[in-house]
């Protein structure tokens, strides 16, 4: 009976050594982010090549007055017309999301300006949501950790290792 006692005491103990232990990683690597973020140096760069931008965290796309509404009326047209021309494939990566409705969701047509007011085809081009997040823009980065955080990610990179992309 002591026995199971100090089995679990010693468990305790170890438990809270490891969340005392995350708990100072987790400071120090609050600090190391901070102090690189002086010299505007991004960290996620390093450790996801590709998902950070490299752009400045204080740079904003510039504004266009018009683009208050955002899209245009013909926006989901225009979007769906482009898509099919390009074969329903990535202009960036080749991947092919075609196939059915729930992989056509994650194919995207990105705005080069990113003025979404300005539809002429040469601002336009046909993207997987993983190369649309890479694209510079603040919008971008959300989409990064929204498409990492509900599964498209996973879905267009299954994809892309099933058609050798």
């Amino acid at each position: 009976m002591v026995e199971i006692f100090l089995l679990f005491m010693f468990l305790g103990i170890v438990l809270a050594v490891i969340e005392i232990a995350k708990v100072f990683l987790n400071l120090a690597w609050s600090i190391v982010a901070w102090f690189l973020s002086l010299f505007d140096f991004d960290p996620l760069d390093r450790v996801t090549p590709g998902l950070s931008s490299g752009i400045p965290r204080d740079w904003e796309p510039p504004r266009h007055p018009e683009s208050e509404s955002r899209y245009t009326r013909d926006w989901q047209q225009i979007s769906r017309n482009l898509r099919e021309d390009c074969g329903w494939q990535c202009q960036d990566c080749g991947v092919y999301l075609g196939g059915s409705s729930n992989e056509r969701r994650l194919l995207h047509v990105h705005h080069r300006d990113l003025n979404p007011q300005n539809n002429d085809p040469n601002n336009l081009e046909v993207l997987c949501v993983i190369c649309h997040s890479e694209r510079p823009g603040t919008g971008h980065r959300r989409l990064a950790g929204a498409i990492s955080n509900d599964g498209r990610q996973w879905e267009v990179l299954n994809l892309r290792r099933y058609q050798g992309k």
